[in-house]
């Protein structure tokens, strides 16, 4: 997360080769040890991640793929991708994907005990059909709802391919 205080609003506006809009890009809504999440555009969110906090075994390596596998293929119970990529601030990789955005979600983070193992058991059953998994067992944490009410799972660097 260190990294990750140094890749402002500011600096990434003067990112030139990206592969979005610089000038779309809205307030922060959000920062974690995962990386940042701003607006962008009225209706997207662009969560920007530091090359050391991705998970993977080797950085990238298996980002990249995923984006491209979930760009090509949307899912309802995923947040649907617009765009993916890396760029460099002051020699730093940072990986970036572009999804829609959404809604606090309800239901689910009112739930406890067996209800809630249920629901995100049934939640891992769905993503292996499409041969993803989520590798954060408290999967509640990472929804949010659409405007019609259906969740859908935010942190996509958080999916594997399987």
């Amino acid at each position: 997360m260190e990294t990750l205080k140094y890749i402002s609003k500011a600096k990434l506006k003067l990112v030139n080769d990206a592969g979005f809009e610089t000038g779309k890009i809205g307030k922060l809504l959000g920062s974690g040890a995962e990386g940042k999440v701003y607006e962008y555009m009225e209706d997207r969110i662009i969560k920007v991640i530091s090359k050391k906090n991705l998970i993977f075994p080797e950085p990238g390596e298996l980002f990249l793929p995923l984006m491209k596998h979930l760009k090509k293929t949307p899912h309802k119970l995923i947040s649907k991708v617009y765009g993916y990529g890396t760029f460099y601030v002051e020699r730093m990789k940072y990986y970036y994907y572009i999804s829609e955005k959404l809604n606090e979600c309800k239901g689910i983070n009112k739930m406890s005990g067996a209800a809630k193992c249920k629901e995100e058991w049934m939640i891992q059953q769905q993503l292996r059909k499409i041969s993803l998994y989520f590798n954060d067992n408290q999967i509640d944490k990472h929804l949010m709802e659409d405007n019609d009410g259906n969740r859908k799972i935010i942190d996509l660097n958080g999916l594997e391919l399987i």
